[in-house]
């Protein structure tokens, strides 16, 4: 089970990334964030340079969207890959393949993307009603407190 969330604080412009799961030092090859530029999350089956190559690309200047796309487009297996990113303005973008293993979810709100796997993480973030920055402080409390 693993939870993810990117994030931009609008009154500060700082960029973040945090990452909780039930898997021992995931954070090592899940978590990414260049200042200035964006943060990226990747979970499922991952590949560690996925984080470094959408950083790169929104440093050419593409939105966290357009370079989920870009990068979406040009690697090979990533029907099994989950990434979250958000760029130095705050918009969000959400992919998840579509082999991805397991149940999960997904939400996207203002300056903050979510990414949630395993059953009972995302049956939990599917049912929430707030938008994703409130829904991501409330859940790393209560999925800490259940792992």
């Amino acid at each position: 089970m693993t939870f993810s969330i990117v994030a931009r604080c609008a009154r500060t412009g700082m960029l973040g990334v945090a990452v909780l799961s039930s898997s021992p030092a995931v954070a090592a090859r899940r978590a990414y964030a260049r200042a200035r530029v964006g943060a990226v999350g990747s979970q499922n089956i991952t590949d560690p340079t996925l984080g470094p190559r959408l950083l790169d690309v929104m440093a050419l200047g593409a939105t966290a969207p357009e370079a989920l796309c870009i990068v979406v487009g040009s690697v090979a297996h990533i029907a099994f890959r989950q990434l979250i990113a958000v760029d130095s303005v705050g918009r969000t973008g959400v992919f998840y393949g579509s082999k991805t293993l397991g149940t999960y979810a997904a939400a996207e709100g203002e300056s903050a993307a979510d990414l949630a796997h395993g059953f009972v993480f995302a049956r939990w973030f599917r049912n929430a009603a707030s938008p994703a920055s409130e829904t991501s402080t409330h859940f790393l409390s209560g999925a800490a407190s259940a792992t």
